[in-house]
């Protein structure tokens, strides 16, 4: 998940005085676009207290009598008072002419898609619930099913752990009547309708108490201020350019719309459960595909990555240290598909590759998430990769299936993470165990001419447990650590069956008296470890003591 499990999102009506410029600035856009369809237009509006300033940069043969489109939107919103208007608009300027002249855009940036299954909107749940409080509301007026509902208006849902814990809303009324009345006919006309069963959850119903002035009256309005509403409710980052009055030669808004666009494809077609794309902080995207049967390439492609189709190797390094030597830049950097890249690590990245450096290659952390959780303990934390790089300067040895990426000299380090959605389900975890990392290993073992026996089924499984629940101190992850050592003991009992089934499942005598001197050497190592656990967990230096005195004794 790319946000908090508690977190709180918003909506706004049409009549809210940014939305109200957001429709005035679209609506100018629409009329050229009508007009002139290679229309070039930048338009922005301001509103304050009976004051509508339009201004921008537009170069069309369309004509309009702009401030006539802005006050018939301002009225079919449901606002009646009359407005003052000045217009300052100019023909888009030369320099920036030039790009978009040659196909190209009009400007950079830095554009954001986002998707998740968790409704049939691919949104989250309290993006969708805040979006249609506000539509609800904006039925409820124009129906006149709620004769003293005025345009402004304003939504917000918390959401902690998937479940509503808050639900307010806020909307413009008349004078006449009370507070309780719009709380108790927006509770039985707007959210029961929606939510069902409001147990346990807080209602705030205009909260300030009065909410008669609204729209330019009360506030003042600008567009693009609600990007945040028009994107995902503030819980996803945004490149910070607005959406309304630009034409599709403006990145801020045509790449905005293409994120979203792969982003709900990928999801769509459950390539992932969640997937935010980021546009225009890469100079290139490369994408090895092993002749997947999916849309993976075709929806690559269309995100403007650079596509190469090889075999499915077993052996995955073997298409990474490929798609290594198709790079055309200086730095590369290495993700597998459900690796995400965080804002944070993405700047420390620039900043990185964009100054002199002695490194030609960087570790970065990885926060594995297993089972829905951020393991940070184990094998999975913190779980140092090399994975930003010179190009010709790294790659893998493809011997084994849990190898490392080699570089040539000197391997600094950056502190920020990048995020590895890891196994989603216990399925996903043995399916992989089995087809892909164990085999790996019993492939390396057995090219290795070493020899099993009997003993190391019972050794490999209990010191694997030990090394990841003790000393990797996995037990700090509660049930999910316990759950994964548990499961890393079972992955080195797999390697042992599958090695003994090479040997044609060769049959040992095993005799009670061996069976003990196993108990015994094993008992030893599990009280080793208690004992080394509670000396490092205690601060209580008696105990400390103590316990490195049983330990002696071991």
């Amino acid at each position: 998940m790319f946000f908090s499990k508690i977190h709180t999102v918003e909506s706004v009506t049409s009549g809210h005085p940014d939305k109200v410029c957001d429709q005035i600035s679209d609506a100018i856009l629409d009329e050229c676009l009508r007009q002139d369809p290679k229309s070039r237009v930048a338009m922005e509006t301001f509103g304050s207290h009976g004051t509508l300033v339009i201004g921008g940069e537009i170069t069309t043969a369309a004509d309009a009598d702009f401030a006539e489109l802005a006050r018939k939107v301002y009225r079919e919103i449901g606002y009646e008072d009359n407005l003052k208007i000045i217009t300052n608009i100019v023909k888009q300027s030369p320099d920036i002419a030039m790009g978009v002249d040659t196909g190209g855009a009009g400007d950079q940036g830095i554009m954001y898609g986002y998707a998740t299954d968790e409704t049939e909107e691919f949104l989250p749940i309290g993006v969708v619930l805040a979006h249609k409080f506000t539509k609800g509301l904006e039925k409820l007026r124009r129906n006149n099913e709620i004769t003293w509902l005025k345009p402004d208006g304003k939504s917000q849902v918390t959401m902690e752990n998937g479940k509503i814990r808050i639900i307010l809303v806020s909307c413009q009324h008349s004078d006449d009547v009370s507070q309780s009345e719009i709380k108790e006919t927006l509770i039985e006309k707007l959210i029961k309708p929606i939510v069902g069963d409001i147990t346990g959850v807080e209602i705030l119903v205009n909260p300030t108490g009065k909410f008669v002035c609204g729209g330019f009256t009360a506030d003042i309005g600008l567009t693009g201020r609600k990007l945040m509403v028009d994107t995902y409710g503030g819980l996803i980052p945004h490149g910070g350019g607005c959406f309304s009055g630009k034409d599709p030669s403006k990145v801020d808004r045509s790449a905005a719309y293409m994120s979203r666009f792969v982003a709900k494809n990928l999801v769509a077609n459950k390539l992932t459960k969640e997937c935010l794309v980021s546009v225009a902080w890469a100079d290139e995207i490369i994408v090895v595909d092993g002749k997947s049967s999916d849309k993976t390439a075709e929806i690559a492609k269309k995100c403007g990555a650079r596509v190469f189709i090889t075999d499915n190797n077993l052996m995955l390094n073997i298409n990474k240290n490929y798609g290594f030597g198709e790079a055309n830049n200086e730095w590369i950097l290495n993700l597998d598909a459900d690796e995400r890249v965080s804002v944070d690590l993405r700047e420390e990245i620039r900043k990185t590759i964009n100054k002199e450096s002695s490194h030609n290659g960087y570790r970065l952390p990885r926060q594995n998430i297993i089972f829905g959780k951020w393991i940070q303990h184990g094998l999975w934390w913190p779980d140092f990769q090399i994975r930003l790089f010179k190009k010709d300067k790294g790659k893998f040895p493809c011997e084994h299936v849990h190898e490392y990426l080699e570089v040539e000299g000197s391997v600094g380090e950056l502190s920020n993470p990048f995020i590895h959605y890891n196994y989603s389900s216990v399925s996903q975890f043995l399916h992989k165990l089995d087809t892909v990392y164990t085999e790996n290993e019993v492939e390396n073992f057995v090219k290795s001419g070493k020899n099993i026996f009997w003993q190391d089924a019972l050794k490999w499984p209990i010191r694997d447990f030990l090394k990841v629940y003790f000393f990797q101190k996995g037990y700090k992850d509660g049930l999910h650590g316990l759950v994964l050592a548990l499961l890393q003991a079972f992955y080195a009992l797999l390697v042992f069956t599958k090695i003994w089934e090479r040997q044609g499942f060769k049959e040992r005598e095993i005799k009670i008296n061996d069976l003990r001197d196993i108990k015994k050497l094993m008992t030893h190592e599990i009280n080793y470890w208690f004992i080394e656990t509670a000396i490092n967990e205690t601060n209580n230096v008696f105990k400390k003591i103590i316990f490195k005195l049983k330990k002696r004794f071991i």
